[in-house]
């Protein structure tokens, strides 16, 4: 089993590069964004909580994902590979993680650090915001969520690289097939 973190700022292109590997590598996608947006989609009392949350710009609590995580990886200790995708967003999540696939006997084999430009991150925003019509999507809480990823979420690389995990930075302001080439090369050296 390949466990792999998928690493960078929102509009990154993380959630379309998990797709891709997962399809290719038929590994099971973890994105903490699909299912909270499940959540609000069903106007579930915490779905309606969440909604509050994130379109304030603001993150879900470490607790409630905690659980989430939890219980995905008890399910789904058996899979090919898992793909964490906007999870960890803090070291104490990573700290979490770590923790929890050691329970159960697993680690995080790779770690992608999508690299790109802030520039690029606003405008692949602007252009998801009306393609999808995401409220999450405005200037306000792109700025919110970027600031937080500075502060918060940059720093687990520090937490890997003191924990010796194999981190792999790539580009990602290229065509979406070259990136995933590179991130392909990176997979297939631990298969």
């Amino acid at each position: 089993m390949i466990n792999l973190v998928i690493f960078g700022p929102l509009g990154s292109g993380k959630g379309t590069q998990s797709q891709k590997i997962k399809e290719k590598y038929d590994f099971i996608h973890f994105s903490t964004g699909d299912l909270l947006r499940d959540e609000i989609k069903k106007q579930t009392p915490l779905g309606k909580n969440i909604e509050m949350v994130v379109n304030s710009g603001a993150l879900v609590s470490d607790e409630l994902i905690e659980e989430i995580v939890k219980e995905f990886i008890k399910n789904n200790k058996n899979a090919k590979g898992i793909i964490f995708d906007g999870f960890p967003r803090t070291v104490h999540q990573a700290e979490m993680l770590d923790k929890e696939l050691a329970n159960n006997n697993l680690k995080i084999d790779l770690v992608i650090k999508l690299d790109i430009p802030e520039t690029t991150i606003n405008n692949r925003l602007k252009y998801r915001a009306q393609k999808e019509k995401r409220a999450d999507d405005n200037d306000e809480a792109i700025n919110n969520r970027l600031q937080y990823y500075y502060q918060h979420t940059l720093p687990i690389i520090d937490y890997y690289k003191r924990t010796n995990k194999n981190i792999v930075d790539i580009y990602g302001d290229r065509d979406l097939n070259e990136v995933f080439n590179d991130i392909c090369q990176q997979i297939d050296r631990l298969l």
